[in-house]
């Protein structure tokens, strides 16, 4: 066999090998992209009502997700670490929200963390709720808007953006239920570092490259709120009802 034809086989061999690696760097990058889509659309963890004319409400929480171990990816991207001994592990990343009522009937919500471990990723949102109607000892009902921003490792970059509507009710002053529902719309790329084993392919490029999704999907929620024994303090919790696996809880102080 002519050294040209040896090197032909070689360059086919790894192409093939080039194309099962983006087959599974493709897959993993979508896995990866939805998890991060899942914290760059936190919620408000606001009931339906408003917080009347110039209410503030400041909060601390976290965020607690199920996230597969198997995905180096997106374990990268957290700053997190493998654990051979189960397929998911819990993660938590902590969060502030600040809240402010306007003389209308519209509150305005800001949320940032910083979800990766070595603070390599950040994470902002803005929130915009309208309550259409709220009465005494009657459901309250608004709508909400919703806009992310997440950006991470390798030029790693979301966009996310919710409509939904919410509907509350209240008991005894201290007990506050409610519920969430809408559709969410994300867009973004997640960096990649090619596989250095690879390197024997003649087209192999040693650059980072980027994988790009974008798509929409429904967004339920349900949660409860608990004034503890003051009007001013506050402690909500919220499952999202899509996995059944997120969860966020909030301490929060009304000004």
């Amino acid at each position: 066999m002519s050294i040209k034809k040896f090197l032909l086989l070689l360059s086919l061999h790894a192409e093939v090998g080039m194309a099962a690696q983006a087959t599974r760097s493709d897959d993993r990058a979508e896995e990866a992209l939805q998890i991060l889509a899942t914290m760059n659309s936190p919620s408000a963890l606001q009931p339906a009502s408003c917080h009347g004319s110039f209410g503030t409400d400041i909060g601390v929480g976290i965020d607690s997700l199920e996230i597969p171990t198997s995905n180096a990816l997106l374990l990268d991207q957290l700053g997190a670490t493998a654990n051979d001994n189960t397929e998911h592990s819990r993660y938590a990343a902590p969060r502030l929200w600040l809240t402010r009522g306007l003389p209308l009937p519209i509150d305005v919500s800001l949320s940032a963390s910083a979800p990766g471990k070595d603070g390599g990723i950040f994470q902002a949102s803005g929130f915009l709720q309208w309550t259409i109607y709220q009465a005494l000892a009657r459901p309250a009902l608004a709508v909400r808007a919703t806009y992310g921003q997440l950006s991470g490792h390798n030029s790693t970059k979301l966009t996310s953006m919710r409509g939904e509507a919410v509907l509350s009710y209240g008991f005894w002053r201290y007990i506050g239920l409610y519920g969430r529902g809408g559709f969410s719309s994300h867009q973004g790329s997640i960096g990649i570092t090619p596989d250095p084993r690879l390197s024997y392919s003649l087209t192999y490029e040693n650059e980072p490259t980027a994988i790009t999704k974008s798509w929409i999907q429904p967004d339920i929620a349900a949660g409860i709120r608990l004034n503890l024994g003051s009007p001013f303090l506050a402690v909500t919790s919220e499952i999202n009802l899509q996995t059944r696996t997120n969860y966020t809880v909030k301490l929060s102080y009304l000004l």
